[in-house]
């Protein structure tokens, strides 16, 4: 694991994100555990944010129209002017963040993946905020580009 952090890869359904599977940190005593089978709201995550990114804002407003009318949609706090906002940096860095929006004393980064005109999924990687440093986020920025682009070349 080239962070020694936890990463999870995950996908996106309707408005939120289900962790698939993940690795968790071991040569760490302070650590992200694992959310394996967890479901979480899209736009207060990393991953979430990366797979919206790939979406029009059209494509994002209709889903969270679509939540927001069902039985648990008052209970849904999402600003939809900020998400864009995200998404929109997101869509130009490839990079998504969270820190402590989904989890108090969480930072996390997340791209998304896949091949063109094929399902995506999100890789992210998790850290305590406290060991959270811009040099680390920049530098894992740069490896979870280069294994998207790994995972989208042709074989």
């Amino acid at each position: 694991m080239r962070t020694g952090e936890t990463v999870h890869i995950s996908t996106l359904v309707g408005t939120r994100i289900q962790h698939l599977d993940g690795i968790e940190a071991t040569s760490q005593f302070l650590r992200f555990g694992l959310r394996v089978g967890v479901w979480l709201p899209a736009h207060m995550t990393s991953g979430g944010k990366a797979l919206l990114a790939d979406l029009t804002d059209e494509e994002v407003r209709a889903r969270y129209a679509l939540a927001m009318a069902g039985p648990r949609g008052q209970h849904l706090d999402v600003d939809l002017d900020s998400l864009f906002d995200q998404l929109a940096d997101v869509r130009e860095s490839r990079i998504a963040w969270n820190f402590e929006e989904s989890e108090l004393g969480l930072a996390a980064m997340a791209i998304s993946v896949g091949r063109p005109g094929g399902h995506r999924a999100a890789i992210s990687i998790a850290v305590p905020i406290a060991r959270y440093t811009r040099e680390l986020g920049a530098k894992w920025a740069r490896d979870l580009i280069e294994v998207a682009d790994e995972v989208a070349s042709p074989s």
